[in-house]
C-alpha cells in the first residue's frame, strides 16, 4: 500500500510540475502576443496617419487643378486648333432637289419565293 501511494505522490508532483509547465509557458507566450500585437497596432497607426496625410495631399492637388489649373487655357500643341466662322464653310444657297416619282419602283420587288431561290445560288 505504501508502494502504490509512494508512485501516486511522485506521478502527482510530475502532473504538477508539468501543469506548472506549460501555465508558465502560456503566460510567456500571452505577454509575447501582447506585445506583438502592440507593435502592430503602432505600426498601424503610422501607415494610417501616412496614408490620410497622402490622400489629403493628393486631394488638395486635385482641388488646386480643378481650381486654377482648368482655368487657363493655353494652347498645348496636342489638339487641333479652335475652328473659327471664317474658317467654316457654309453653303450660300440651298439647291433644289428633283422630285422624286412616287410610281417609279427604287427597289425591285422580290417576292419570298424569289428572296428564298437567291439564298441558294
Amino acid at each position: 500500500m505504501q508502494k502504490v501511494q509512494k508512485e501516486s505522490s511522485e506521478s502527482l508532483g510530475s502532473l504538477e510540475a508539468i501543469c506548472e509547465s506549460g501555465t508558465n509557458d502560456l503566460l510567456r507566450w500571452r505577454a509575447e502576443a501582447a506585445e506583438s500585437a502592440e507593435a502592430f497596432a503602432a505600426e498601424a497607426s503610422a501607415l494610417d496617419g501616412k496614408l490620410r496625410d497622402t490622400v489629403e495631399e493628393a486631394r488638395k492637388g486635385q482641388e488646386d487643378y480643378f481650381e486654377r489649373g482648368l482655368r487657363r487655357d493655353a494652347p498645348t500643341g496636342e489638339t487641333p486648333d479652335r475652328a473659327t466662322t471664317q474658317s467654316r464653310i457654309y453653303p450660300r444657297d440651298i439647291v433644289k432637289v428633283g422630285v422624286l416619282r412616287r410610281d417609279a419602283p427604287q427597289f425591285p420587288k422580290l417576292t419570298m419565293f424569289d428572296f428564298y431561290c437567291s439564298m441558294f445560288q
